[in-house]
């Protein structure tokens, strides 16, 4: 199973960024696979960041960043997921959280490498492929490089 993060699916969305063109076309090739997992976590911050004023010029409504991103959500060879009803995913968030030397701004990456394994992804797509380096995925990638 794979799936991406809001920074990916962010430059898939807006065509100013400089890497719309790769994203556009990863989304496309993965619309049509069946393989693919979309948390909400990945979709809630897609939409911050659509609807941010800093960063998307112009920003979008509430109605234009809801419907997009439910264009997604009704694509019917994706599965889209929460954090489970099972404890021990944010169990374990809370333990790492605890951590001495836990960056706070990474309780929101480690909640969704949690679900996202849980939901039995094993590779992942993402920028930031440092901020998920132990969180257990079989493989990690920056579709960007």
């Amino acid at each position: 199973m794979i799936a991406f993060d809001a920074n990916v699916l962010y430059a898939s969305l807006v065509r100013s960024e400089e890497t719309y063109d790769k994203a556009f076309a990863l989304m496309r090739e993965w619309s049509g696979r069946d393989d693919v997992v979309i948390a909400e976590q990945t979709l809630i911050e897609t939409y911050g960041l659509l609807r941010n004023p800093i960063i998307t010029k112009p920003p979008m409504t509430g109605l234009e960043a809801v419907d997009t991103l439910d264009r997604l959500r009704a694509n019917p060879n994706w599965k889209v997921v929460d954090v489970p009803s099972d404890p021990s995913v944010m169990r374990r968030v809370w333990r790492a959280a605890k951590g001495r030397d836990f960056a706070r701004r990474r309780i929101h990456d480690l909640r969704l490498a949690e679900t996202l394994r849980y939901w039995k992804v094993d590779t992942f797509y993402t920028r930031n492929v440092r901020d998920f380096e132990d969180v257990g995925f079989g493989t990690l990638l920056n579709p960007f490089e």
